[in-house]
Formats: C-alpha cells, sequence, structure tokens
C-alpha cells in the first residue's frame, strides 16, 4: 500500500488489527483537505529523520504538543492540533511527563467504547525500526453515557470528568503490547485470576456502559528502559489503592516479590514476574488482607503526603487547605479551580464535598 505520510510497516506492527490499511487511507484523505494537518504530519515527519541517527530513546524523540488523529465510525478528524510554531523543539521528558500526539482508533457500540492509542510519531514515515519492549497503559471506565463517538470527542468537559474515573493499570512486554493485552483478557475470563486487574475486567462485563482505552506509550530498546519507565509510572498513576497496579512496577516490584520471599532472588524474567504476582495474590488472599504491605504503608501519614505529593496530577495540601478556606468564605468553585491552580472543578468540588484528600487537615 502507497502512502504519502505513513510508515505501513510500523503502522502494520503496532496496530495489526482489521482493516486498518483502509484506515490509514481515510486519514491521508481527511489530511488533503486540511492544511494545518498537512504540516503536522511534515513537521513530525521531518523531526523523525532528523533524529533518527542520534542513538535517543523514543521518549527523547517525540516532540511535545497535544493533537490526537482519531479514526472511527467510518471518519475520521483530528484535534486540538496547534500552530506548528508549538512544535519546535525537541522533547524532553521526566520520568512521568508523557508526549500528546497521538494516533486513536476507536470503535464504539451501545455498552463499549474501546480506544487503542499509538504515538503518532512511531506510525509516521522517519521514525526507522521499532524497539523490541512495549510500554503500555490500560484504562477501564465504567461511568461512560451512550455517547456517539462525535459525542465523545466533541464533549471535553465530559470526557475530562469521566477521565478522572479512569482506574488505570500500566505494564511492559517484550511480546507484542496487544497480544499481551489479549493474555490480560483471556486471564480474567477464565475467572483463575485474582489480580485486581482481571477481576476488574470481570466486573466491566457487568457494567452497563463502558470504556476501555488501550495506550502504547512508547517502545524501548533495553529492558532496563522500560522497568525504569514501568516503576516510575505505576508510581505516579496506578499503583493501588489508587490504580489496578497491586505491587510497584519495574525494579521496585521485583525487589518488593523478593523481600516478601515471594521470589528466591530479585532479577527475575518478566514471565516469572507475572507468575510470582500471582503466587502473592493467592497468599494474600489466603491470609484475609486484600494488600496488606501496601495498606499498612497507607496507615502512616507521612507515606501518604509523600505518595500524593508524587504525583502530577494531584493536589498540594496547601492547596487543599486553601479551596476548603475559600470556600468556607462563599467563594465559587470557578474562582477557587482558577486561583488555586486545581485541574478543574470537578476536582476542587470533591474536595469541598469531602470525597478527597480527607487525610490532610
Amino acid at each position: 500500500m502507497k502512502t504519502k505520510y505513513f510508515d505501513m510497516k510500523n503502522v502494520y506492527e503496532l496496530l495489526p488489527v482489521a482493516g486498518i490499511g483502509q484506515k490509514i487511507k481515510t486519514v491521508e484523505e481527511y489530511a488533503k483537505k486540511d492544511k494545518k494537518v498537512i504540516a503536522l504530519f511534515d513537521h513530525l515527519i521531518n523531526h523523525n529523520k532528523q533524529t533518527l541517527n542520534k542513538n535517543l530513546p523514543d521518549l527523547k524523540r517525540f516532540i511535545q504538543g497535544f493533537a490526537q488523529v482519531i479514526v472511527g465510525g467510518g471518519g475520521c478528524r483530528v484535534v486540538d492540533y496547534q500552530d506548528m510554531s508549538k512544535y519546535t523543539n525537541l522533547g524532553i521528558y521526566e520520568s512521568g511527563v508523557e508526549a500528546l500526539l497521538s494516533f486513536c482508533l476507536v470503535s464504539l457500540d451501545k455498552y463499549e467504547m474501546s480506544i487503542y492509542e499509538v504515538q503518532l510519531q512511531l506510525l509516521l514515515k522517519g521514525w526507522g525500526p521499532l524497539h523490541k519492549h512495549h510500554c503500555y497503559t490500560h484504562a477501564v471506565n465504567f461511568n461512560r453515557d451512550n455517547l456517539t463517538t462525535d459525542e465523545w470527542f466533541n464533549n471535553k468537559q465530559k470526557e475530562e470528568a469521566l477521565s478522572e474515573n479512569n482506574k488505570h493499570y500500566g505494564g511492559i512486554t517484550s511480546r507484542h503490547w496487544l497480544k499481551r493485552w489479549k493474555e490480560h483478557a483471556s486471564d480474567a475470563k477464565s475467572g483463575r485470576s485474582k489480580k485486581l486487574f482481571h477481576t476488574e475486567l470481570r466486573n466491566s462485563e457487568q457494567a452497563n456502559a463502558k470504556t476501555i482505552h488501550h495506550r502504547l506509550v512508547h517502545t524501548t530498546e533495553t529492558l532496563d528502559e522500560a522497568m525504569n519507565w514501568e516503576e516510575e509510572w505505576v508510581r505516579r498513576n496506578s499503583l493501588y489503592p489508587k490504580g489496578l497496579n497491586m505491587i510497584e512496577g519495574g525494579y521496585a516490584g521485583l525487589k518488593f516479590l523478593h523481600e516478601h520471599r515471594i521470589t528466591d532472588r530479585v532479577n527475575i524474567s518478566l514471565d516469572e514476574r507475572e507468575d510470582a504476582i500471582e503466587r502473592y495474590v493467592e497468599r494474600q488472599a489466603r491470609s484475609g488482607y486484600d494488600n496488606p504491605a501496601i495498606a499498612e504503608m497507607w496507615k502512616s501519614y507521612d507515606y501518604y503526603l509523600k505518595h500524593i505529593q508524587g504525583r502530577p496530577d494531584t493536589l498540594e495540601p496547601e492547596q487543599v487547605r486553601l479551596i476548603r478556606l475559600m470556600s468556607s468564605e462563599g467563594a465559587s468553585i470557578e474562582k477557587i479551580t482558577e486561583y488555586v491552580g486545581a485541574r478543574n472543578t470537578a476536582q476542587v468540588r470533591r474536595v469541598i464535598n469531602n470525597k478527597t484528600y480527607t487525610r490532610i487537615s
């Protein structure tokens, strides 16, 4: 298949889904009608080529900015892309920060929306060969209304509110990220696995409406890079009780399993780690505790503060106190949100209603 912008080898490798060739054709036809989209693709391809042979990891080749190429319902749209002057600098990322230039495949029926998201630059020409380790996330949300694809992506307030209800799981694999997803889904469906992520997926089968968002964040050449990313991402976003990872990611998780005598050594393979986590879950189930090692840490106020302050999307203790003070003085939620720098009004409203940050006095 001949294309102007997309590297079909990488497309087929990362998104081996039915009809992907036609979907890419739809995107390229769409681009012909929008000069800004053409400029976006041209800029990213040129940047890909300029950084190709500089021995940089993916996260330092990604450009900072925000744009989503969304394909679904037989159509295509590109949302929130900015002027190309915003995309001039090489993306230098801290561990927990990710590029937001993505390609999304969306399928929607009455009860379930599935989103498959990949970093856009990986699919465009000039990127070059893909690395073998895949760093991925999955998010499950039971609170989606029965919206059409257009309504979902055009209703930003609804999208932001529901994103806060997502339950996240982060992981890495040396196999294909979607093959690993199928393994998770199979383990959940079988009923044998007691892992929190698999239990949540089983529960989702009973939901009236749900969204499952699959995201390939990036690929890495070495396992060390993947492990370091996973450790940081899980700590910030998906470690129980906030998310669906039952233990810490990366090397911290391996150390945890060894310290709790689940494994006889720290350095084990990814497959051995999965088996070890299953044994850990079984042991916890027999003991009658959900996750006592983590629960014990969360009893410590110092650990609680350290953990929430390490997350990029949470409020600092002083922000929480200021929200309560301004609310008691009659300030509007909108004014409080703007003044304290909260993410949105929903985040502030939950503090005022004592649904979050109740341990901060």
